[in-house]
């Protein structure tokens, strides 16, 4: 489980993240170096998300290019921590052994051999949010990479019809998601991936195999939701929507850029008492 971070911590984290180049080549042993992981992902990345850029602020690399600010820990053990306008928190706690210390590489904190020939390369996006790009070296690699997830109390995690995952408290209100996931190998060929949830765990299982063309990356990309009044509600069919009012955006795991039929708005309008 990660540790909760306050915007306070130790300059040394600082130190260890800030590497200079020639610590980098330290890591020529791994199977693959922090630089190989962020050009492996960027060959065969199917999305449009930009990352971030990162600055240190007492002891915390942040990132404020977007309504939520988005804090990445020193080491495993603290996770990910975004912050929403009226101070909610989200904490995302990364997979892996949580005694491994990040490395920054651009705009990117960069976890090496978190697991057996697996990298994390951790980024803040654009608008708000934050990706864990998942960079496997070989078939010695776990399938399966779990993030731990803060949940309201009274709330709970869910799969939604496309794959991807939603966090909603007692109210149904939704707080975070995580997009439908990807994973491409090295020849950019989809590779099967699905998230399952367990309480307050989140997996990623990746089924690659030994045919694979190495190295294979994946994605999972998470949003804050802050905006008051938005509300999952299942419509006639059992497909679940997104309400912010009495309007319904879109299908939950499909929001950007979808419009909602009458039969979901209407789901919206009532559930919301409009």
């Amino acid at each position: 489980m990660f540790k909760t971070r306050a915007l306070t911590g130790s300059l040394l984290v600082l130190g260890l993240l800030a590497a200079p180049s020639a610590a980098l080549a330290e890591a020529d042993d791994l199977t693959l170096t922090p630089s190989e992981s962020i050009e492996a992902a960027g060959a065969v990345d199917p999305t449009s998300v930009e990352a971030a850029s990162l600055v240190q602020s007492e002891g915390s690399l942040v990132s404020s290019s977007g309504p939520t600010v988005v804090e990445i820990g020193g080491d495993a053990s603290e996770g990910v921590v975004l912050t929403t306008p009226n101070g909610d928190q989200v904490e995302i706690g990364l997979p892996g052994d949580p005694d491994k210390r990040g490395r920054l590489v651009g705009d990117s904190v960069v976890f090496e051999e978190t697991a057996p020939a697996t990298n994390v390369v951790v980024q803040a996006v654009e608008g708000g949010g934050t990706r864990q790009l998942i960079t496997i070296a070989d078939d010695s690699a776990p399938r399966r990479h779990e993030f731990s997830i803060s949940i309201p109390d009274g709330g709970r995690s869910l799969v939604s019809d496309d794959g991807s995952v939603l966090v909603v408290d007692q109210n149904e209100q939704l707080v975070t998601s995580v997009d439908a996931p990807w994973a491409r190998d090295a020849a950019g060929v989809a590779v099967p991936t699905r998230f399952e949830v367990n309480g307050s765990t989140v997996t990623q299982v990746i089924d690659f195999s030994a045919d694979s063309a190495f190295p294979v990356t994946a994605d999972p990309c998470w949003s804050c939701w802050w905006e008051k009044g938005r509300r999952i509600v299942q419509s006639r069919g059992g497909q679940s929507v997104i309400c912010v009012g009495k309007i319904a955006i879109a299908l939950v795991g499909a929001y950007r850029g979808q419009t909602p039929n009458l039969t979901q708005q209407k789901a919206c309008s009532n559930a919301l008492g409009r």
